[in-house]
């Protein structure tokens, strides 16, 4: 078999140093069962399919590192606007507001809204 390239896929990447344009990927496969990854005009990666796999795992783990990082901001976040909105000093005494300080199990308050 004559050797030949097939075009599987171009993409545009967001890159730092191409901010304005991106960065553009262009990805063939061969009969010699190769996988041409070109990034840009400046570098190329070449490899088999057991090299496309651990690219692929690798960019999998990236992915969940940046949700990791994503949640744990979110989470940062939600804890200062809670904090924020029940500063540490305002309680009372005990550490507990009014609001607090009620006990929900207490069953003679079921029935009393007043001391809700």
């Amino acid at each position: 078999m004559d050797y030949e390239r097939f075009h599987v896929a171009d993409v545009n990447i967001e890159d730092e140093q191409h901010s304005n344009n991106g960065l553009d990927v262009t990805v063939h496969v061969d009969t010699l069962e190769m996988v041409n990854i070109e990034l840009g005009e400046s570098m190329t990666i070449r490899t088999d399919e057991a090299g496309i796999m651990g690219l692929l795992h690798l960019l999998q783990d990236a992915e969940h590192a940046l949700m990791e990082v994503r949640c744990r901001k979110v989470n940062e976040a939600m804890d200062k606007m809670t904090e924020d909105m029940n500063p540490i000093g305002s309680h009372s005494s005990d550490g507990m507001s009014e609001t607090q300080s009620v006990d929900v199990y207490d069953m003679s308050l079921a029935n009393d809204p007043v001391r809700w």
